[in-house]
């Protein structure tokens, strides 16, 4: 059985800093597809790796082998595989979630987009 259950939104780093892997497996579904993903850099920011699916926008808040892992998630072996990989290798994990933190604080954080976003006026 699956239920859905509703966070607030202040308690989402909670959330995230109990898991191991953040997995939204995005695939398109009738047209529709993910665009950026903010919920992949709010799993970032908390030193958390991510599996994302190589669908729509993704590709700018989950860098591939760099800060998590993009799959074809309309094939179940490809992301089970992934899961697998992330849940058994300790390191990997550690390292992606590493610099995923890390490149939410660079290139992410409200101080950086605040800054980027005067530079453009």
């Amino acid at each position: 059985m699956c239920r859905i259950v509703a966070i607030n939104q202040e308690d989402s780093p909670r959330w995230y800093n109990m898991g191991d892997v953040f997995a939204m497996p995005n695939r398109e579904i009738g047209g529709d597809t993910e665009g950026f993903g903010m919920v992949f850099m709010e799993a970032a920011a908390c030193g958390l790796v991510t599996l994302a699916g190589i669908a729509g926008g993704t590709a700018a808040a989950v860098v591939d082998e760099v800060t998590g892992l993009r799959i074809d998630a309309a094939s179940v072996d490809e992301v089970s595989d992934a899961l697998i990989r992330l849940l058994k290798d300790d390191k990997l994990r550690g390292r992606l979630g590493e610099n995923a933190m890390e490149r939410a604080k660079q290139e992410f954080s409200w101080e950086v987009v605040a800054k980027k976003t005067i530079e453009m006026t």
